[in-house]
């Protein structure tokens, strides 16, 4: 073999093994033009380094590891896929897939397995699609994702007159940025002298109208709401008649204004 990679016509092969003088890191900064039909071998474990490691190729059985600044593709069909920095490409169908960095997609995207992106932001800039599971943290779009489960809280509950003999409640909400979504459940299992109107607090201060629906499970009748103050809710019938009764359960959901 010469020792100047420019001055050997390349043809048919070119084999980087244990067993010959290609393994080392001799350095060569010329360009090299391989023929038509040949062949670049490089052993298990190979390694495709430019400039001095800042990009890297790295093969393992059945896998290459990309690493260091973007990849960038054309069209992208993969079984699986794991990329742990920035991602982009024209068009993606992927079976499965986890992504650590951010994604940027120029065209269509298309997930028919799972499809997990960790951290960093997600791009589609054409159509997408996912047909089976789908966990996306950081943004999609421009808009921040929230995957952590919605937050407990237990809501103060009594009526405008009277008040319960025995009525418990429970809630969940979860708040992205000033927008809070809710869910109050009440069950009032003696009414008692209650009446007027059940009072319920709310998980975080409201800004302005607190409007939200709700049902009645027991009598199976429509709920509503309106604000008594930016912390409670009055809750009343759909006709704005008094909604407790011995068992009944009290169900309000939707979202409104944090102040």
């Amino acid at each position: 073999m010469p020792s100047d990679i420019t001055s050997f016509p390349i043809t048919t092969a070119l084999l980087f093994s244990e067993n010959n003088t290609w393994t080392g890191t001799n350095t060569y900064n010329q360009n090299v033009t391989l023929g038509t039909g040949a062949i670049l071998h490089l052993p298990s474990g190979g390694v495709i380094n430019f400039d001095a490691g800042d990009v890297t190729i790295t093969h393992s059985v059945n896998a290459l590891t990309f690493a260091g600044g973007t990849m960038n593709f054309g069209s992208v069909v993969a079984t699986d896929l794991d990329v742990n920095g920035p991602f982009s490409a024209d068009d993606i169908t992927i079976d499965d897939a986890t992504i650590g960095g951010d994604v940027t997609v120029a065209g269509t995207f298309a997930a028919n397995g799972g499809f997990t992106s960790t951290s960093g932001s997600f791009q589609v800039d054409g159509a997408g699609a996912v047909t089976a599971g789908v966990v996306i943290a950081g943004t999609y779009n421009g808009v921040t994702i929230d995957n952590n489960a919605w937050t407990t809280y237990s809501p103060t509950v009594s009526s405008l007159s009277g008040g319960f003999t025995s009525a418990s409640a429970t809630g969940r909400y979860k708040q992205l940025g000033k927008t809070v979504f809710v869910i109050i459940d009440i069950t009032i299992t003696t009414n008692g002298g209650g009446g007027g109107y059940v009072t319920s607090t709310l998980p975080v201060s409201a800004f302005g109208r607190v409007v939200l629906p709700g049902h009645a499970y027991t009598i199976r009748k429509m709920l509503q709401t309106f604000e008594l103050s930016a912390t409670s809710i009055a809750i009343v019938f759909y006709d704005a008649n008094y909604p407790g009764s011995d068992g009944e359960i009290l169900v309000v959901t939707g979202v409104y204004e944090a102040a």
